[in-house]
């Protein structure tokens, strides 16, 4: 798939958490936003793999496929959430649920890796990086302030940033140009 197109419905997908902080009590809500935000995501990394933002390095390309991998199930965990096919204590519905934070976390390697890599020019090179430390900044955040990471206030705080930081990913991948890219990274290959 063209990287504009994959970069245009991460944007539009980028915000869909905030449907969840409005009508937070519907399973429903709550779980088509998950897979509409996850969908988003899986663009964005869809096109960081066709830029090689990672490199062409076993590492570079393994810590994207973790990353889709993770967000697949989250997106799982989405369907599950919305349709209630599995109850809250079945396997496959605990470890779906697993993979939405652990996607988070996992989202900073990409981060790292993309602006360590080098591959994307200018501030790109940088664009998917608060992707990554957006959960980590409000776990930080959260501890610093003695605030409960569940407090709405502060849920919302986070939401915002969150679509914030992915809609700066889908951007760097609706915003490159495929010309654009040499083997100037300092891991692996990026050409």
């Amino acid at each position: 798939m063209n990287r504009k197109v994959l970069g245009l419905i991460a944007m539009i997908c980028s915000p869909a958490m905030f449907a969840e902080v409005v009508i937070s009590d519907s399973p429903v809500v709550v779980g088509i936003a998950s897979m509409l935000f996850m969908a988003g995501s899986f663009c964005s990394l869809l096109g960081l793999w066709q830029l090689k933002a990672t490199g062409s390095s076993k590492w570079g390309r393994g810590v994207l496929i973790l990353q889709m991998v993770l967000v697949s199930m989250a997106f799982l965990f989405g369907l599950f959430e919305a349709t209630q096919i599995f109850a809250p204590d079945n396997i496959l519905f605990i470890v779906t649920d697993i993979a939405w934070p652990l996607s988070m976390f996992t989202m900073t390697l990409v981060g790292v890796t993309t602006a360590v890599v080098g591959s994307l020019p200018g501030w790109r090179r940088y664009g998917v990086l608060p992707s990554g430390l957006v959960m980590i900044t409000s776990l930080l955040a959260s501890v610093v302030l003695g605030t409960p990471i569940d407090a709405p206030g502060f849920v919302a705080a986070s939401v915002t940033a969150l679509s914030i930081c992915w809609f700066t990913m889908a951007f760097t991948v609706f915003s490159s140009d495929a010309g654009e890219f040499g083997s100037r990274g300092l891991i692996g290959k990026t050409a």
